[in-house]
């Protein structure tokens, strides 16, 4: 996978899992997305660092797969897209109205 491009922010951070319908809040943190495509665009993926003020590091993986159109079809590894990847994913010319 080329490595397209890269995004740093710093935003509130939560968790999402399906034993509960809330947001479990844990803090302020610092972000790393990467963006990686394959040679025919076909599929993807977003690496997301995350750096906590307290010394804690989180990495997630965001699988990503489009249609011959640049148009996002599917994703998993994440609940919900963060706007920061749909942002960045944007921002490279790819269409990702299917993750807002």
């Amino acid at each position: 996978m080329n490595q397209i491009k890269i995004k740093t922010f710093e935003s509130e951070i939560y968790k999402e899992h399906s034993l509960s319908p809330n947001l479990e809040p844990l803090g302020k943190a610092k972000s790393t997305m990467t963006l990686r495509m394959s040679a025919d665009e076909s599929n993807g993926s977003i690496e997301w660092e995350v750096d906590y003020d307290n010394g804690d590091y989180d990495c997630e993986n965001i699988g990503l797969w489009f249609d011959n159109q640049r148009c996002l079809t599917d994703y998993d590894g994440v609940f919900s897209m963060p706007k920061e990847a749909i942002e960045l994913l944007e921002e490279c010319g790819y269409n990702s109205d299917y993750a807002k």
